[in-house]
């Protein structure tokens, strides 16, 4: 067993891509007759699943079938804006070279679907620095449960207590819409949550 393991969130942490998920909500919101605006984004959609989201969007009255489509339809929207000017947060590649350097290994684990997951490891060339890079798919409860970085551990090879979780801090003000503070990173022991 490693002694020491890194999980990175994707959103927020090894991208700054919030900006343009918003942007691809609204788009998606006025192609399908169901407009949304930054402020209703904010204090209802954001940091929620797709299936969260649809639900809200539609009251409940929403198929499994539906809810699939038109999150394909919405994330394609999201990788057609953001693909053109992705690139790491400032400083990642070189933590992630000085981490490969000192045989740390680290995972990757996002609430995000396979496919986005894919697409940020492989545009980046990131993949290589990652001994697991974990999706939504890959278990039962997202985030805000700790499943997928308890997996992550476990695919380090890595007791959960020596993992250190690098992910966005959010806070929630003001009848509790997020507030993100811009440039500042949770850095935490998985074991404290």
């Amino acid at each position: 067993m490693e002694k020491f393991g890194v999980i990175f969130d994707i959103d927020g942490t090894i991208v700054d891509n919030h900006a343009h998920h918003e942007e691809a909500w609204l788009l998606w919101g006025n192609r399908n007759n169901k407009p949304i605006d930054r402020e209703f984004y904010r204090a209802r959609l954001y940091a929620r699943t797709n299936e969260q989201i649809f639900n809200i969007l539609y009251n409940g009255d929403i198929s499994p079938k539906e809810i699939l489509q038109f999150a394909d339809d919405k994330e394609a929207i999201y990788r057609e804006i953001y693909g053109p000017v992705m690139k790491p947060m400032p400083g990642l590649v070189d933590l992630l070279l000085e981490l490969q350097r000192l045989n740390i290994p680290c995972a990757a684990a996002s609430n995000a679907g396979r496919i986005n997951v894919d697409f940020v490891m492989e545009q980046l060339r990131l993949r290589k620095f990652f001994r697991a890079i974990l999706a939504s798919e890959d278990v039962t409860h997202g985030k805000p449960a700790r499943d997928i970085f308890l997996l992550a551990a476990k695919e380090l090879e890595v007791a959960p207590t020596q993992c250190r979780v690098f992910r966005r801090f959010i806070r929630r003000v003001r009848g509790g819409a997020p507030r993100e503070n811009a440039g500042v990173c949770d850095y935490r022991p998985l074991a404290h949550g």
